[in-house]
């Protein structure tokens, strides 16, 4: 499911020691959304339900990504310390929707995504137009699988 890394193999003289960059990886985790009408309740279990699933998979994914950065040598640091050198971060954001994404996107050069094969990602499809056209960087647009 998920892609190594591959970008991040560099000629010897341009070595991560070298380099100065950030990288973030960041997981948006959605709120359910409040629907106010008569009659409408939500079992107390269900929200809770689902607030554990999005902690699962924003755990799940930093994980992944902290696994990949670590192959590639890469130091964890915030953004304020990724003055010396690569160093990479991590972010969540809960129920910024995406245009909060969009404007996040504005502080760097560049956000790769990856697209799901599955179509099981509702968001998908709004978030990387909100990236393309709202926060006027370029984006990489990535697939569930890497070639050798």
């Amino acid at each position: 499911m998920y892609c190594q890394l591959q970008l991040l193999s560099m000629p010897r003289e341009h070595s991560v020691g070298t380099l100065r960059g950030y990288i973030e990886g960041a997981f948006c985790r959605q709120l359910l959304p409040v629907i106010a009408g008569e009659g409408i309740t939500l079992p107390g279990d269900y929200l809770a339900e689902f607030e554990e699933e999005g902690r699962r998979q924003s755990e799940e994914a930093r994980d992944v990504f902290f696994q990949l950065i670590g192959e590639a040598d890469i130091p964890e640091a915030d953004l304020e310390e990724a003055t010396v050198g690569l160093r990479a971060g991590w972010t969540e954001m809960v129920g910024t929707g995406t245009g909060g994404v969009a404007e996040y996107a504005r502080l760097f050069d560049l956000s790769i995504i990856a697209r799901p094969d599955d179509e099981v990602a509702v968001e998908w499809k709004s978030t990387i137009e909100a990236l393309l056209f709202e926060s006027g960087r370029p984006i990489l647009l990535v697939g569930d699988e890497c070639q050798a």
